[in-house]
């Protein structure tokens, strides 16, 4: 991955920022996308040996649909996409879900990554690219209170498949990892009890590390006939 071009989106968060390191220390080039938090972006930025910083609101298509032609105007192409940015509100009852809140969540979730997509393909090189989704264990495990959340995530993962089986020809891939429970954010102790407790590998919750370890090798050549996966890391929590 020396000198290729990597997107990560929602470099913001922990896991983006894991992933962004990951690639990093074997020698690609990561544009950093987020739209919050830019103070975390920059911190993360100056870490890398090679970055650049971009800034794009998911839920605005026009400005989604822009921003593949502005990293390959200031980093030259791309050669992998990490949609990794989600939409940060998951809990909603069903009598607090409006038209807005929807938008939202499958703008991110799944018209996003659709666009930064299509439009970043006139990018790639003629040796092909690869993408990669991140979807939610709740794809499968739906909990209460979560079902647009869900839903956006499992759309995700129908959208890895087809542009998987549409793109193939082009050389390029398209997966999806279904992330279980991560220790990366404030829970209620008893909630990390039940989650480590399901989760049959160390009975402990995953790590952003671990995540981003897996979407390397999907985006290296150790992993080209891989496609139109969805690859489950979750320590076997999702089938408890």
């Amino acid at each position: 991955m020396k000198d290729k071009v990597v997107l990560v989106t929602g470099a913001s968060g922990q896991i983006g920022g894991a992933i962004a390191k990951e690639f990093a220390s074997k020698g690609a080039k990561i544009a950093l996308h987020y739209n919050f938090n830019e103070q975390i972006v920059k911190n993360l930025s100056a870490e890398l040996e090679k970055s650049e910083i971009f800034k794009c609101d998911l839920t605005d298509s026009k400005s989604v649909e822009l921003l593949p032609s502005k990293i390959a105007n200031k980093m030259g192409k791309i050669d992998a996409i990490i949609n990794n940015a989600s939409h940060g509100d998951l809990v909603k009852p069903i009598n607090e879900i409006t038209l807005e809140y929807f938008n939202a969540m499958f703008y991110t979730n799944v018209l996003a990554p659709t666009l930064l997509i299509k439009n970043s393909i006139q990018f790639f090189s003629l040796d092909g690219a690869s993408i990669i989704n991140i979807s939610s264990v709740n794809a499968h495990t739906c909990r209460s209170l979560i079902a647009m959340y869900a839903a956006s995530k499992s759309a995700l993962e129908n959208i890895t498949l087809s542009f998987a089986r549409e793109l193939g020809s082009k050389k390029i891939r398209v997966n999806a990892i279904c992330v279980g429970p991560i220790d990366n954010c404030e829970r209620p102790k008893a909630t990390i009890s039940l989650f480590s407790k399901n989760t049959p590998l160390e009975n402990r919750l995953g790590t952003n590390q671990e995540i981003a370890k897996v979407a390397y090798f999907l985006a290296t050549p150790q992993s080209y006939w891989i496609n139109g996966r969805t690859i489950t890391v979750d320590g076997g929590f999702s089938d408890f």
